[in-house]
């Protein structure tokens, strides 16, 4: 039949396209140090498959990089608002971070923006400020008010 010969025509497409993004994954996990050479997963990648709520790439960048090293834990928190899901209608985004927390808000928009660049670099289309946009500060100064 002539579906049958479309789907047929359709999989090794699919199965192509699937292959090629797998390739440029790999060479943006690479990059970032969660896999080696031999595309086997390091400490990086395994710190980023264990998290599952959030950008894993991202947090686990700030992690390792030890961007939480030196913050009390009321500002580890309050950065950790910043990947509550900006799409999310329920939340109702504040004011920019207070000054205290500028500066561990700054080190995740850098790291972000790094991000992109090695995305974009591997060929994978990412559209900086819709990528920023979704860790927004609006919440650090609540939520680091509440913890402390």
């Amino acid at each position: 039949s002539a579906a049958a010969s479309v789907l047929a025509e359709q999989r090794p497409l699919r199965s192509s396209e699937f292959r090629e993004t797998m390739h440029r994954m790999q060479r943006v996990l690479r990059r970032l140090g969660h896999l080696d050479a031999d595309n086997v997963v390091q400490l990086k990648g395994r710190a980023a498959a264990e998290i599952e709520s959030t950008d894993e790439l991202l947090a686990a960048e700030l992690m390792l990089n030890g961007e939480f090293n030196e913050l009390s834990a009321a500002e580890a928190t309050a950065l950790c608002s910043c990947f509550i899901s900006g799409d999310m209608e329920k939340v109702k985004r504040g004011s920019p971070p207070p000054p205290q927390l500028q500066a561990p808000f700054a080190a995740l928009q850098k790291t972000a923006k790094h991000l992109v660049e090695v995305f974009n670099d591997a060929r994978i289309e990412t559209e900086e400020a819709a990528y920023l946009a979704r860790f927004d500060g609006g919440l650090m100064g609540l939520v680091g008010a509440w913890c402390e």
